[in-house]
């Protein structure tokens, strides 16, 4: 228990030295800054201003025990605190030592002469001056100068009024550091009388680059983008502002190191527009940098004069090309494709320009027959490019009116006109035209079936006011052909050789063949009439087929018989063999007719067969005595009585 209690005791004595070796309250300290006239405050009592101009609170100084040291003990410590000496016995020293330095003067604190920043934000913009004087009998100021590439100057001052001056040539680019404080004569750092002072020093403009996409002698369409930037180097302040200007019009600004700039100002008379980029650092440092820029808004105005577009005219044209442009023109051309009625194609170029107020001009005459496409362009020196066309068509010749001499003197079966206008009237120009047919308008398409004579009429006029006009006559010919056969009948029987022609009976027809018994004869277009003599004893079928102009088609057909005198008994049985059907050599014109009359024939004549051959029967009974022929002639009649009934 007694153990314990030495513990807890040795433990409160720690506490208590630790407590009485604290500094004292903490008391306003100000070095007093001769070159200002103003004082300046201890950093251990205020707050110090900061590059940016704004202050930070100083870390406060410890009188207590060295970094590392703790306030804590191990029970080792706690037990070697009871061997020292008794708490009284020091409380007497301090007390005769706090009784001498009531004999001893003060302590004064030293000055400073420090210019103030001539730049913003805290900066030096020249190179300062600064001293730091020793102001005191007693003690001795220490200084530390580090300036902004590391290198150190340290001392101290004892001798009163002595001085430490910091010259020109010492103060570097970026921040310079000085540091001032008191000591007395043990050693002892006086706390309250201490100096922290930052030089941040830039005394050298940024640099300035200005990058445009094609450089600075290029020509820009409308406008340009262009990138601005600025450097101040390692130790200098760092870019404040990026400004861009177009003449003393500012269009522009950034807080950024790097900055881009639309450009949009154009350009007159070939002049660049001066541009103007301004870098200030922080410092208050001002560069500058101008570039010309050339920018072209609009390409060149071009025209075409003397005509109007889509003319048409039968008169020489005189043509005048124009060019204007508010810069420099680059490059230009014009001239007209010509196509000629034949359709070759040649290009005329406008050769000769002139100056002319504004621009430049050319002109060209156009005297010959046909469409001219007109044309001019120009392109300045930015790539602008302008142009300006038209049409003229010169035209001295009358339309050309197709396909009506192809009708001219024509036979058809009917009329119908479906030429296209395009495929009727030829001409360079849009033109006009009508059709009329008799004299009286016709509409395209209609079909005319109408036999006789016709007159078409075509009229055309185009734009120039030249005028064409056609004219044919036709026929409308709807009749076949007649076919004439002479010396001849169908049907007939010549008991000795004959003759018989074959002719037309419009002699502008014409025969296309003639067949005799199937054998095709010999004809021509020129011959009209054709005779043949027949002497052979058989049946004749004469088959003939003719035209006329017009198409149409006629076929015509005879038969005859050429045969062997007969006596009168064979002249009236042949009818009645072939009524009774009896075998009998049968001639052609008899096997059409038995073959119309197995198809129907009409009744009544039908019925007039059968009371002919009753009529028949009634005298070949009378004649006939025989009486098998009899009862076959009968049986015969009966059978054809119910075929036909």
């Amino acid at each position: 228990m007694g153990r314990k209690m030495k513990n807890i005791v040795a433990l409160l004595v720690i506490l208590g030295l630790i407590y009485w070796q604290q500094p004292p309250a903490v008391r306003p300290a100000y070095a007093w800054d001769e070159g200002s006239g103003e004082q300046n405050i201890s950093p251990d009592q205020e707050t110090a201003a900061d590059s940016d101009g704004s202050w930070e609170e100083e870390d406060e100084i410890s009188g207590g025990t060295e970094e590392g040291d703790t306030s804590e003990k191990t029970e080792e410590s706690l037990d070697e605190s009871d061997e020292k000496e008794p708490q009284g016995e020091t409380e007497g020293e301090d007390k005769e030592d706090k009784e001498d330095k009531e004999d001893e003067p003060p302590i004064e604190c030293f000055k400073t002469v420090i210019p103030p920043e001539d730049g913003q934000n805290g900066y030096y913009m020249t190179r300062p001056e600064a001293e730091v004087r020793h102001n005191s009998e007693r003690g001795v100021t220490r200084y530390c100068f580090t300036d902004s590439s590391g290198r150190r100057e340290e001392g101290g001052l004892t001798e009163k009024d002595g001085s430490f001056k910091i010259g020109r040539e010492r103060f570097l680019e970026g921040s310079n550091h000085l540091s001032v404080w008191m000591e007395d004569e043990a050693g002892k750092r006086v706390e309250e009388y201490a100096l922290e002072k930052t030089f941040l020093v830039d005394t050298q403009p940024p640099s300035v680059r200005i990058r445009t996409p094609m450089g600075a002698e290029a020509w820009y369409q409308k406008e340009v983008f262009i990138n601005a930037s600025g450097e101040d180097g390692v130790r200098g302040s760092q870019i404040e502002e990026i400004a861009c200007f177009v003449g003393s019009q500012k269009i522009g600004s950034s807080k950024e190191s790097s900055a881009g700039f639309l450009i949009s100002c154009a350009s007159a008379g070939g002049q660049a527009v001066p541009v103007t980029v301004r870098v200030t650092d922080r410092a208050g440092n001002i560069a500058r940098e101008t570039c010309g820029l050339y920018i072209d808004q609009r390409p060149p105005r071009t025209a075409v004069e003397g005509v109007s577009d889509y003319m048409i005219t039968s008169e020489p044209v005189e043509v005048e090309y124009r060019i204007e442009e508010e810069n420099a023109v680059g490059k230009m051309e014009a001239g007209a494709r010509w196509e000629d009625p034949r359709g070759r194609v040649i290009y005329l170029a406008a050769e000769e320009w002139k100056e002319e107020e504004g621009g430049k001009s050319a002109r060209q005459t156009l005297n010959e027959d046909g469409i001219y496409q007109l044309s001019v362009s120009a392109w300045d020196q930015a790539g602008y490019e302008g142009s300006s066309k038209g049409q003229v068509i010169i035209d001295s010749e009358d339309p050309v009116i197709r396909h009506v001499d192809e009708l001219d003197g024509q036979y058809m079966k009917s009329f119908c006109w479906e030429y296209p206008a395009e495929e009727t009237v030829e001409d360079f120009t849009s033109y006009t035209y009508s059709v009329c047919l008799d004299g009286r308008p016709y509409h395209i398409g209609e079909n005319i079936l109408r036999e006789g004579k016709h007159v078409l009429e075509v009229q055309a006029e185009d734009s120039a006011g030249n005028k064409g006009r056609a004219e044919a006559e036709f026929a409308i010919d709807r009749t076949a052909p007649r076919i004439i056969f002479g010396n001849a009948r169908d049907g007939q029987i010549y008991e000795e050789a004959m003759n018989f022609e074959v002719s037309l009976e419009d002699q502008e027809d014409y025969i296309e063949e003639i067949r005799i018994n199937g054998k095709l004869q010999k004809t021509t277009a020129e011959k009209k009439t054709y005779s043949y003599e027949v002497k052979e004893s058989r049946d004749y079928e004469v088959l003939v087929k003719a035209y006329d102009r017009a198409g149409n088609c006629a076929v015509s057909r005879m038969d005859f018989t050429v045969a062997h005198k007969q006596s009168l008994l064979n002249k009236f049985a042949g009818p009645i063999r072939k009524m009774l059907g009896v075998p009998v050599q049968e001639s052609t014109k008899d096997q059409v007719l038995r073959e119309q009359e197995e198809t129907g024939a009409e009744p009544i004549r039908r019925g007039g067969i059968v009371l002919l051959g009753l009529a028949g029967t009634g005298c070949i009974t009378a004649i006939i005595w025989r009486r098998n022929t009899l009862l076959l002639l009968a049986g015969r009649l009966t059978n054809i009585c119910k075929k036909q009934l």
